[in-house]
Formats: C-alpha cells, sequence, structure tokens
C-alpha cells in the first residue's frame, strides 16, 4: 500500500520531490504504526474500510448485474447512496457519542447487522436509474422527475414500461 501511495503523491506533485525521499519517510511512517501495536493500525483503517467497503459491493453486485441495467443511473444512484450512509457509519464508529447520527443510523433496516447502507442503496439505483431515463427521453432533468412524481403526460405508463421492460430483461 506504501509504494502505491508514494507513485501517486510522487505523479501527483509532478515528481518535484525524490522518489526514494517519499518511500523513506513512508517506511518511517510504517514503522511508527507498525511500534504502536496491531490493534491501532486497525483503529485507523476501520472509518476508512466501512466507507469503502459498501461502495465496492454495490459496484460489483450492479457489475455482475449490467446486462440487465438500462442505465448506469442504477451504478450512480447505488453508489451515491451507499456513500452517504456508509460515511455515517465511519463517523459513528470515530465518534460513538453523537446521538442524532445514532438514532438516524439505527432507523435503516439493517442496521443492527452493520447493512444500513443496503436499503439505501437499492433505493438509490432505482431511483438513480428512473432519474437517467427521464433525462434521457426528455433531455432535462425536469422531464425525468416527472417520470418519477407523475406530473408529465404519460409519465406513468413511463415509469411502469420501464418496470415491465427490466422484469422481462432479468426473466
Amino acid at each position: 500500500i506504501g509504494t502505491t501511495v508514494v507513485s501517486f503523491i510522487y505523479e501527483f506533485l509532478k515528481k518535484r520531490v525524490p522518489y526514494k525521499l517519499l518511500m523513506l519517510i513512508a517506511c518511517i511512517i510504517g514503522v511508527f504504526m507498525g511500534i504502536t501495536g496491531v490493534q491501532n493500525i486497525v483503529n485507523y483503517v476501520t472509518p476508512i474500510f466501512l466507507v469503502i467497503y459498501p461502495v465496492c459491493i454495490v459496484m460489483t453486485i450492479l457489475g455482475l448485474l449490467d446486462r440487465f441495467l438500462p442505465n448506469d443511473g442504477f451504478y450512480k444512484g447505488g453508489v451515491l447512496m451507499a456513500g452517504i450512509v456508509s460515511l455515517g457509519d465511519a463517523v459513528l464508529s470515530v465518534a460513538p457519542d453523537i446521538g442524532w447520527l445514532k438514532d438516524l443510523m439505527s432507523m435503516f433496516p439493517l442496521s443492527d447487522l452493520g447493512f444500513a447502507w443496503l436499503a439505501p442503496a437499492v433505493i438509490g439505483a432505482v431511483v438513480g436509474a428512473l432519474l437517467a431515463r427521464g433525462a434521457a427521453e426528455g433531455g432535462s432533468p425536469s422531464a425525468a422527475l416527472a417520470v418519477l412524481t407523475g406530473n408529465g403526460p404519460e409519465s406513468f405508463a413511463k415509469s411502469s414500461d420501464f418496470l415491465i421492460d427490466f422484469r422481462i430483461r432479468i426473466w
């Protein structure tokens, strides 16, 4: 991991800082983290993993279902919602005494099992797909919202056709 980070920083700084110096700094940081013990390393990376894993799981599942998905709105909505909700879990892992956030996170289904992000990701994927479909048909976000809210002509027919088309593609 250290060499990947050093390579990224080296390229980001446009090679103004010598690569060997950056590697030395990374090794020294690694030694100090190792001296503090494995538990401290786990404590440092837990919030990062709490945000990254749900997003990766959603992307993997949607990637497996890609041929059945009519547009990329599924990815955008699902990953966005999984990331937002998992960010709340990450904050609670660092500061568990934030009462309002703890109450909010406990309202999500499966939150007691660590899957608070699952239901919002599914809802976000469906809403993202509907928004992307509406924007593609009408060319504007307002047309996409018309599909969702039923305020435009034939909006219910469009959304029900979408669901029928989606079911047919799955079977």
